[in-house]
């Protein structure tokens, strides 16, 4: 004769029985639905990235617009002459607030022309320098590294050409950066967190204002930059 089992033990067999699949399904379920959670954050960081970079990217066809009119009128000197170039120079940088200055070095390497006016840069020799040197023997615009803008302590770029003997450069501010960041901010979702780096790592934005000021390096540049 069978040995009887305790109702207990029966009660419990049973509910192992049932629950067990239940407690697996849901564990199943709730890993399921944590990976679909971190994809789709995945997926918006990623959507984010690509709108934050191609508005960015609008940002920077302005500059080479007011570059590319700055070359154009010193290629034009029968349409622009010389001794009124700074005037020309200044109307255009009129139309581009994010120009802090403009500047037109003649063949001598000394400062011809500067926008807005600075008579005592009038004359100024930029032979040497590493901007300006570079600028001259660069067959396309070149671009510095970031700085902090002594006026304003905000990150700048200085960037120019050479056409023919003469060279343009220009002065650009990116005190716009912390509002193109707080307009992706507010257009994506809360979590996302904007940091904008020049080519060395170097903060030009970040959450924190102050890792611009003190120049510091994004965190694991390197790795972001060979993705």
């Amino acid at each position: 004769m069978a040995k009887p089992i305790p109702i207990s033990r029966f009660f419990a067999g049973n509910l192992a029985v049932a629950v067990l699949p239940l407690v697996a399904a849901c564990a199943i379920g709730i890993a399921l639905l944590a990976g679909a959670m971190r994809r789709s954050l995945a997926d918006s960081n990623a959507m984010s990235a690509v709108l934050a970079a191609s508005r960015f990217e609008e940002f920077f066809i302005r500059p080479r617009e007011a570059l590319s009119l700055v070359s154009s009128m010193l290629r034009k000197p029968e349409r622009y002459p010389p001794a009124q170039i700074e005037s020309y120079v200044e109307d255009l940088r009129a139309q581009y607030p994010f120009l802090d200055r403009v500047q037109i070095i003649g063949r001598d390497a000394r400062v011809a022309a500067v926008a807005p006016s600075d008579p005592g840069l009038i004359g100024v020799s930029r032979a040497g320098e590493a901007l300006y040197e570079k600028v001259k023997s660069s067959a396309a615009p070149f671009w510095s590294d970031s700085y902090i803008t002594t006026a304003g302590n905000l990150p700048g770029l200085s960037f120019g050409q050479a056409v023919g003997d003469r060279v343009a450069l220009c002065d650009l501010n990116l005190g716009w950066l912390q509002d193109f960041a707080a307009s992706i901010r507010m257009s994506s979702t809360p979590r996302i967190q904007i940091r904008i780096t020049d080519r060395n790592g170097v903060f030009l934005s970040a959450p924190d204002s102050g890792s611009v000021a003190r120049r510091e390096r994004q965190t694991g540049f390197s790795r972001l930059r060979s993705e």
